[in-house]
């Protein structure tokens, strides 16, 4: 840093604009530099993950439509008996969470009576899911579109805290930002001997590159949210009023047991000639007995598009293993896992997976490239017949 020339006070303002411009462009190049280390912007940007968890519980009122009563704490959006219990191991799942001691994504062991909850129902409309529940599969439509209706609810419930906390946490870093830029302007000041000629009270950026990515994820989940928000009275008007009309699912089971449980939602986003635009979908994919069923839901005028988002992973059992290994990093974070199947996983491809989750880099439509269920592949390429680069792919994955 070059000192400048201050030779006569009527210059103070021109000389006190070459610094404010010094600090600003400072921190353009380098937007980071607010923070003091790493950690700490870790720390800033999955703050919302760590006050979520801390009101996720709040008392609420039940989801059903014109339900007054209180909704239980924990009601579970993943079928506990079903589909948690199978893969649990000593009553266990692990799932993956934000540490903010160590400042990074973990898996975390859990408990099933913990795993996939929220409030969400009432103890009366918990009945609505019973029969599936304790039958431990589901047979008929009207039981698919029971669960894909929870896990809309949850959805929705997600969203709403997530865009909340969001809002709170921008605001939270440009209130750092402007304490930080203001403190380094006046440490310049006091180095070249100008800190008694001017009274700086504040100091802020218009328009700022670092709050570029912030804001359009915060845009992002707000408009899903609203997207959801316009899904679920199609689900509502399925179920308690017979009016099946809105609402496209479409489901496949598969011979294999996937030992991961998993609800969600995602935005897709379609690329036409003509025009660009983004849908949401809800998804799972629940266990049970030695299968796995999958689904995809969403509004009936995205049906064609969803539907064709779904056929190209159902192409053979190699890429509906690709489809939940995707949707477990890019879709969403409420997924719950084998301990063992996980552990068994080599730590340096674990650290790989958990930085995927972590960059925002891939979304629903991508094929991970690596492997999370070694066993499965090894099995599916011993039992089928496969062609040589389909073997070289998925025995890439594992390596």
């Amino acid at each position: 840093m070059t000192k400048p020339k201050f030779c006569h006070s009527e210059k103070n303002i021109g000389n006190l604009i070459r610094v404010i411009d010094e600090v600003l462009q400072s921190y353009i190049s380098n937007p980071q530099s607010i923070f003091q280390s790493y950690s700490e912007f870790i720390e800033y940007q999955f703050e919302n993950v760590c006050r979520r968890n801390k009101v996720w519980y709040r008392k609420s009122k039940c989801m059903v439509p014109n339900c007054q009563a209180k909704a239980i704490q924990k009601s579970h959006t993943l079928p506990r008996s079903m589909s948690l219990r199978p893969i649990a191991e000593d009553g266990k799942v692990l799932t993956p969470q934000f540490n903010p001691i160590t400042n990074s994504l973990e898996l975390k062991e859990v408990g099933l009576a913990k795993a996939s909850t929220f409030p969400g129902f009432c103890e009366v409309h918990e009945r609505l899911f019973h029969e599936f529940e304790q039958n431990n599969f589901i047979s008929n439509k009207h039981e698919l579109y029971l669960q894909v209706y929870r896990s809309t609810c949850r959805e929705i419930y997600r969203t709403k805290h997530v865009s909340a906390q969001f809002e709170s946490v921008i605001s939270k870093i440009k209130y750092l930002r402007d304490r930080r830029l203001l403190e380094k302007l006046r440490n310049i000041l006091i180095l070249y001997g100008m800190q008694n000629n001017f009274d700086i009270n504040g100091l802020s950026v218009v328009e700022d590159s670092l709050f570029t990515m912030f804001e359009e994820r915060f845009n992002n989940i707000k408009n899903h949210h609203i997207a959801l928000s316009e899904i679920l009275p199609t689900f509502e008007n399925h179920l308690f009023h017979g009016q099946q009309v809105g609402t496209y699912v479409s489901a496949i089971t598969i011979d294999i047991k996937i030992p991961v449980a998993l609800s969600g939602s995602a935005t897709i986003e379609i690329n036409h000639k003509c025009y660009r635009r983004k849908l949401s979908i809800v998804m799972g994919l629940m266990p049970s007995g030695n299968r796995s069923l999958f689904f995809v839901a969403g509004r009936k005028d995205d049906h064609q598009e969803i539907e064709n988002y779904f056929s190209y992973w159902k192409k053979n059992p190699f890429s509906m293993l690709a489809l939940a290994e995707t949707w477990m990093l890019n879709g969403t974070d409420q997924w719950y896992i084998t301990p063992s199947v996980w552990r068994a996983i080599p730590e340096m491809r674990k650290k790989e997976l958990l930085n995927i989750i972590m960059s925002y880099d891939q979304n629903i439509g991508d094929d991970l490239g690596i492997s999370i269920f070694d066993e499965i592949r090894i099995k599916l390429l011993s039992e089928i017949t496969c062609p040589a680069y389909v073997i070289s792919k998925e025995s890439s994955k594992m390596s």
